[in-house]
């Protein structure tokens, strides 16, 4: 007689082989025993919130640990991205997949980054999928993009009638930033096509949080009679940048 076991379930299970004959004290039994095992899956934790992250710049790593909960190996068939951004979000781990199998209260790591692609709410999921109960298992991911912007009031500066050689007075500018993530002032100067008959001072600093902002001076000294043209250039990480505030008067 051959016989082989396939659990239907957990735990304990038992039946019997049976031969009824002509013999003395048929039936004759056999007795079978067996335990059903599975494998589970534990993911600790089962979600990952990246809070606040600048566009196309990426986040500290973090961790999930996944555990054979069960009492049999866990055999995983794939472990992949899913859900509305996964642009956005990177994994990687060090989980052994089919035919390889994880063995009971072996773990692995799921490592996950997320660098945005645009502004606002972004939400992703670790996808588990194997031979346990519940497959296939997730992780959350969520995370927020922002962005600086920059706003220039006013937008230009125009200084009239000068005498050349003499300072025309000084205007300013007020510089905000009104977006969502941090400012980030490579350089501010004086361009166009008259520079030197304009000068800036700034109280700008290098890095300006969301609603912060600085002032931006600038004095008009001609040095030829005429029109006098230039700009208050403005280079940062904002995605419009370089700004320009445009400046304008006439030497006399």
């Amino acid at each position: 007689l051959t016989v082989t076991f396939t659990p239907t379930t957990t735990g304990a299970r038992s039946a019997a082989v049976s031969v009824t004959d002509n013999a003395a004290g048929s039936p004759q039994t056999v007795s079978l025993s067996g335990t059903g095992t599975t494998s589970a899956v534990t993911l600790s934790p089962s979600s990952l919130a990246f809070g606040n992250q600048q566009v196309t710049t990426t986040s500290p790593v973090q961790n999930t640990t996944l555990t054979n909960s069960g009492a049999a190996p866990l055999t995983i068939s794939s472990i992949s991205l899913t859900g509305a951004n996964t642009g956005d979000f990177n994994q990687t781990n060090n989980c052994p997949l089919s035919p390889s199998t994880l063995a009971v209260n072996g773990t692995c790591t799921l490592t996950v980054t997320f660098t945005p692609t645009t502004t606002g709410a972004r939400s992703a999921a670790v996808s588990v999928t194997d031979n346990a109960a519940g497959s296939p298992q997730t992780v959350s991911l969520t995370g927020a993009g922002t962005a600086p912007a920059v706003s220039l009031s006013p937008t230009s500066l125009s200084f009239g009638n000068r005498k050349v050689g003499k300072n025309g007075g000084t205007k300013s500018v007020q510089l905000t930033n009104t977006g969502t993530g941090t400012l980030s002032i490579g350089s501010i100067a004086i361009t166009g096509a008259n520079p030197a008959d304009f000068t800036q001072t700034d109280n700008c600093a290098s890095s300006i949080n969301p609603g912060g902002g600085c002032s931006i001076s600038v004095r008009f000294r001609p040095t030829a009679t005429g029109p006098r043209s230039g700009a208050v250039t403005i280079t940062d990480n904002a995605s419009d940048s370089p700004q320009q505030v445009l400046l304008t008067g006439t030497g006399t």
